[in-house]
């Protein structure tokens, strides 16, 4: 047997697995938008507790965020949201790190608590 034909397959072997490796944990997968969340809405969470959001606006510290469910697409929860932690001048759906218990998580560590 030739030397560098074992290392040439065995480079083959490993560039292979990298790529097979590379598809398999290319991140987490968005689950598909159902019919009833709009395009705008943004998905935020882990796995299969994650939701759909929507950031409408704000007055002072109350934030207009519409929350849908993954599957169904209907609205989970109330559209009015209080502001406890970092004062901002927006907010964005990508700094929505999920819903836990009611509360909206963002990836600063402040919190949006139901305002109704």
């Amino acid at each position: 047997m030739k030397k560098g034909w074992l290392l040439g397959g065995l480079g083959a072997a490993v560039l292979g697995a990298s790529l097979v490796l590379g598809l398999w944990f290319r991140g987490p997968r968005l689950p598909r938008r159902p019919a009833g969340v709009p395009a705008g809405a943004e998905w935020a969470g882990r796995g299969g507790s994650g939701r759909f959001f929507l950031v409408e606006g704000r007055q002072g510290a109350i934030y207009a965020i519409q929350v849908f469910e993954a599957g169904s697409g209907a609205q989970a929860r109330t559209t009015r949201w209080r502001l406890v932690g970092f004062a901002r001048t927006a907010l964005i759906a990508d700094e929505i790190a999920g819903l836990e218990g009611g509360v909206i998580l963002l990836k600063d560590g402040s919190k949006l608590l139901p305002a109704d």
